[in-house]
This record gives structure tokens, C-alpha cells and sequence, in this order.
């Protein structure tokens, strides 16, 4: 069985290019080339254009690679996304991990490292370029960094708000005071950048402060 890629990129040569690669590999089936993030949801909305696996850049035009990622999760939660870019950045790299990304892959790569994180993120992990391993590391590195910055009592609070615990319930339930709980909500709120107790469940889940 081959796995359906679909390629999203604004440059025709390149989308081309890589299209004419897979189209030559019994490994793969290509589903649809788009050239904007437009023409990529509509294809996608059609059944028959189902993919496994998407091969997305980060700068189209209409709306960038980082926003379209989140919508196709959002509606096709099934399919992997690799993010193949010429952004060889910390700042790239962090924010594609902080939203999901399932790979990023430089541009310039051979194919047979293309072919490999593709069979990665098919089987459910994730593959992040070679080239970028020292970002990479850094990035986890920075995470733990973060998460030590909250106590253990607000660890404690926080995985209640996540539990979707109310203050009072937090109170009783840690048997301090429900006054307790404010202040400490609202250091956490600080450390985290965040506004509100949504924003600090939704930040802690997606950088794993809690073990669910």
C-alpha cells in the first residue's frame, strides 16, 4: 500500500519537482500539488482527496504555513504534516514544534532523507531534520527550563484547573485557602504569559507541564 502525499508550495518548479519524484516511487501516490493555502483547503475538502501525509511550506501566499496547519489539524486530524521550508532557524523550528508539527525538513534535503522522515511521521513519530538536531535539543532544553520555573504547588493547581476544577474545589480538594488558590493562579498566570485559566490548561498541555 502507498502512502497518499499531498505538496503545498508556491513555487511551481520546486512543487513540481518534488511531485515528479514521488510520482516515480511505487512507495507513493501524489493526491494534488496546491500552490496556496486557498486552493490546498479546497482540495483537501473533497474526499477523493484524501492524504496521509502533507508536505507543507511555511510561506504561501493567502495565509502562512503555520496557520493552515492548525485548520487542516483541526479538520483532518488523521493526517501527518511535514513542514518543508528553507527556514533553518531556532525561531521556525520552535514555533512548528509549539503547535504539532509532525516534521521539518529543509528544502535542500536528498530525497532519501525526505523518504525517511515521510515513513517517520506515517508510523506516528516525528522527525525533525538532522541539520537542526542543536535547535532541537535546545528547544526541549528551554522546555524543561520553563517548566521548573513553577512550583510544585502550582503544578498541583494547574493539573486541577486542567481537570476543570473551579477555585473552591481547588481550595478543598488541597485544603488550603480558596484565596490561596487566587494568588497562586495568578503567578502562574505571570510565568506562563498567559491571561486566564483556558489559556493556562491549553499552555500546559501543549508543552507538556502535566503529565495527563
Amino acid at each position: 500500500m502507498s502512502i497518499r502525499i499531498g505538496v503545498v508550495d508556491d513555487h511551481s518548479i520546486f512543487c513540481n519537482g518534488i511531485r515528479y519524484i514521488f510520482e516515480n516511487s511505487r512507495n507513493y501516490t501524489v493526491v494534488f500539488s496546491a500552490y496556496n493555502a486557498k486552493e490546498c483547503i479546497s482540495l483537501l475538502s473533497k474526499t477523493e482527496n484524501t492524504v496521509d501525509v502533507l508536505l507543507l511550506d511555511i510561506r504561501i501566499p493567502g495565509e502562512d504555513g503555520f496557520t493552515i496547519f492548525e485548520q487542516i489539524k483541526q479538520r483532518y486530524y488523521h493526517i501527518k504534516i511535514i513542514f518543508l521550508t528553507c527556514y533553518d532557524d531556532y525561531y521556525h523550528l520552535s514555533f512548528a514544534l509549539d503547535i504539532g508539527a509532525d516534521g521539518y525538513v529543509l528544502k535542500n534535503t536528498s530525497f532519501s532523507e525526505l523518504d525517511i522522515a515521510i515513513q517517520f511521521v506515517y508510523q506516528g513519530k516525528q522527525y525533525i531534520d538532522h541539520r537542526l538536531e542543536k535547535y532541537y535539543f535546545q528547544y526541549h532544553l528551554n522546555k524543561q527550563n520553563k517548566r521548573r520555573t513553577l512550583t510544585k504547588r502550582e503544578l498541583q493547581i494547574l493539573k486541577c484547573v486542567i481537570s476543570g476544577m473551579m477555585n473552591k474545589e481547588i481550595a478543598l480538594f488541597l485544603h488550603i485557602k480558596e484565596e490561596t488558590v487566587k494568588n497562586h493562579l495568578e503567578h502562574i498566570y505571570r510565568k506562563l504569559s498567559v491571561n486566564d485559566r483556558t489559556q493556562a490548561a491549553i499552555y500546559a498541555i501543549k508543552n507538556h507541564y502535566i503529565d495527563l
